[in-house]
């Protein structure tokens, strides 16, 4: 007996990882460095969570290297700093790119990402100028204030103190700090509300409904 080609079609039932396979999965080779596609909100907020757990961890275990005697205490330390880098090395792009596709799965560009990351590093950028410059400047000047005290620590204190001060809330560096930064990180709102969006569910110019 031939089936009836008129009947409805049973969906398919796609089991849905758990959120530390979901993970996992973004960092297989499919996934890694793919900027295509879609992503759901499981697998971008699984891939957050434990990405920063993992990239933070080093860092939360930081101060227990100051219970060791030295020079134990800087090896552990140097070592935890170096993992920190390599692990955030590591994930850096494949956060990168579920972002992006779930961006993607609400159907907005990836050129948000561009705009937020090119202000941010531009900001950052600045601000680290800033401060490099003031560094100088404010090692230049104690100098000349030994000079000026005829020796006098803490006359040269005092006014190297009143010079910072001063510094930092006019000028460059005051712009910096509540102008620019706050601003970028304004550009992170509609980041962060696009990832709460639920996807759409249909096809989109991207690409499919995620599977999970």
């Amino acid at each position: 007996m031939m089936p009836d080609s008129n009947l409805p079609s049973v969906p398919q039932v796609v089991e849905q990882p758990s959120l530390w396979g979901c993970f996992c999965a973004t960092l297989k080779r499919d996934r890694y460095a793919v900027f295509r596609g879609r992503a759901s909100r499981r697998e971008y907020w699984s891939c957050m969570l434990f990405g920063s757990l993992l990239t933070l961890l080093p860092l939360f275990l930081l101060p227990f290297c100051l219970l060791l005697s030295e020079p134990f205490s800087l090896v552990a330390a140097a070592g935890l700093l170096l993992l920190f880098l390599l692990v955030a090395l590591y994930l850096a792009l494949p956060m990168t790119t579920v972002l992006v596709r779930r961006l993607h799965d609400v159907g907005r560009s990836a050129w948000w990402v561009v705009f937020f990351f090119s202000f941010f590093c531009i900001a950052y950028a600045l601000y680290v100028f800033c401060i490099v410059n003031l560094m100088m400047e404010a090692s230049v000047f104690y100098a000349h204030l030994m000079d000026m005290s005829g020796g006098c620590e803490e006359v040269a204190d005092v006014l190297l103190t009143r010079m910072l001060t001063k510094e930092l809330v006019s000028g460059p560096m005051w712009f910096c700090q509540f102008i620019l930064l706050p601003f970028c990180s304004a550009t992170a709102v509609p980041l962060f509300i696009f990832t709460l969006l639920p996807g759409q569910r249909k096809e989109n110019l991207y690409g499919d409904i995620p599977r999970w």
